[in-house]
């Protein structure tokens, strides 16, 4: 019986350091990642209209058609941390029901403070952008 119980303690007390190993482990990790948050402390960036141009208008058809070149301006507002923009389609909406091909626009690096032109084409009505951003730390 002696040997049965020492074999059960000992058992138990592997499983709890393991249990209390992990456990710090996680505290020590999720420790840094906050540490490194608040010292980059990362932001959106904005973006903002800069310039439209009006090129054509066709009154022919039975619906109005415009052309327009939209012009929007992206400003990162992190001091240390960089964005990438690795996919950028603009496309646009009328009443909320997309208006087909949307343009692509080549992919960007825009530094910390920095302020980027992202010339969008020429788009219809209500502009939007998706893409896939990637962040880099230290630029």
């Amino acid at each position: 019986m002696s040997k049965e119980k020492h074999h059960r303690d000992w058992i138990l007390r592997r499983c709890c350091g393991a249990i209390a190993a992990y456990i710090l482990t996680l505290a020590v990790v999720g420790f840094i990642v906050l540490v490194i948050y608040l010292a980059l402390h990362p932001s959106k960036p904005s973006f903002y209209l800069q310039d439209v141009q009006l090129r054509s208008i066709d009154l022919s058809d039975p619906a109005l058609s415009l052309d327009l070149q939209v012009t929007i301006a992206s400003r990162n507002p992190n001091d240390r941390v960089g964005v990438y923009y690795k996919t950028l389609d603009a496309f646009t909406t009328y009443r909320d029901e997309p208006v087909p091909v949307p343009v692509s626009m080549p992919s960007i690096y825009q530094g910390d403070k920095d302020v980027s032109d992202i010339a969008a084409g020429y788009v219809l009505l209500h502009v939007k952008a998706e893409g896939h951003v990637k962040w880099k730390v230290g630029s």
